[in-house]
């Protein structure tokens, strides 16, 4: 998933980038799901107008891990 235009402002000036903290990185992890070690990065994107964030996963990995 790409943001490409602010639903807030209607900007395009997106940057594309991911949350950090300094000791893991962020993944998403389904609350049905059994595996952890599959679990897919979140992506961010952030207007450079007026800050509205966005956060993005693979949902293709999703599927699978609830499969599994």
């Amino acid at each position: 998933m790409e943001m490409t235009k602010c639903p807030k402002c209607g900007s395009t000036e997106i940057d594309r980038g991911k949350t950090m903290s300094s000791t893991w990185s962020p993944k998403y992890i389904s609350a049905k799901q059994k595996m952890f070690s599959q679990a897919p990065e979140v992506v961010a994107f952030v207007c450079l107008n007026c800050g509205y964030l966005e956060f993005y996963t693979d949902t293709e990995k999703v599927r699978q891990n609830l499969k599994e």
